[in-house]
């Protein structure tokens, strides 16, 4: 049953990451940010750098993440995702890789990326990134390309971001391109129990796609985050706990109309303050 389901999702043209961003899905992130309906671009912190490069300035000590979701509750759908940052005088460094796909079908990704603070309020970002798409039947491609992002502290409230993912369109595949992806976001404190945020993403061939998300801390190690999107719709909600040693866990669950829920987990350590 469940190989039939995933021969009708090849038919429908779903499998790939690309068509994956086209049903309002992005495979490679951090599960906080899936449960705030993948809002990114204005965010910063260890979540939001899996797709804000510039949001490595968020991080003030070595911490790592180690994300998965299964898309659909197929087992042969999901995605691995490792991030590392290391701040040092010089910038923060980040080091992440990425996998999604299953046996047929799957992208592997290595990212090396710096970012730092260039004054108080704005900081910079980029990313190089390697990535190899293997297809037993049809063989595999390696492509190398690069995301940037700008972060803009307007003041203690108020926060602007954008992000650029793969700026020259590439082909990954014979007749298969790598998305061109901009992201501009704004997220706004409420007071130091909440943060809402949105943002709008515009892929090449694809419609403009809103976000908005919702953090709320009910008590200092514990949060929850909700989310929407638009086209197509898609509903995320999750709760996430953070242990006063530096390790923290968030469970998350992701709605989509037509093809139903997806599970994820991510699990974080942040070395203690000295």
């Amino acid at each position: 049953m469940r190989n039939l389901f995933l021969v009708l999702l090849l038919l429908l043209g779903l499998i790939g990451s690309k068509q994956l961003s086209a049903q309002g899905i992005t495979p490679f992130q951090h599960n906080r940010n899936l449960g705030m309906g993948s809002v990114s671009a204005p965010l910063d912190g260890l979540a939001a750098s899996a797709l804000q490069p510039a949001a490595l300035t968020g991080v003030d000590r070595w911490a790592i993440a180690l994300s998965g979701t299964q898309y659909f509750w197929l087992p042969e759908v999901r995605t691995g995702n490792l991030q590392y940052v290391l701040p040092t005088r010089a910038g923060n460094f980040g080091l992440q890789v990425q996998y999604y796909g299953f046996e047929a079908y799957n992208e592997t990704s290595l990212g090396l990326a710096y970012a730092r603070k260039l004054t108080e309020k704005f900081s910079l970002g980029g990313r190089f990134i390697y990535l190899n798409t293997r297809v037993p039947e049809t063989g595999s491609g390696g492509l190398v390309t690069f995301d940037l992002g700008m972060i803009y502290k307007l003041n203690a409230d108020w926060q602007l971001g954008m992000s650029l993912y793969n700026p020259a369109l590439q082909e990954k595949l014979p007749g298969e391109y790598l998305p061109t992806t901009l992201r501009l976001g704004a997220a706004h404190r409420l007071g130091k129990q909440a943060t809402l945020a949105a943002e709008l993403e515009k892929t090449l061939a694809y419609q403009l796609r809103g976000r908005v998300g919702l953090e709320y801390l009910p008590v200092e190690q514990v949060r929850i985050v909700a989310g929407v999107q638009s086209n197509p719709a898609t509903f995320s909600l999750g709760l996430g706990w953070q242990s006063t040693s530096g390790l923290s866990i968030d469970l998350v669950q992701e709605y989509h109309l037509i093809l139903g829920v997806s599970p994820g987990i991510s699990i974080s350590y942040q070395a203690p303050a000295k």
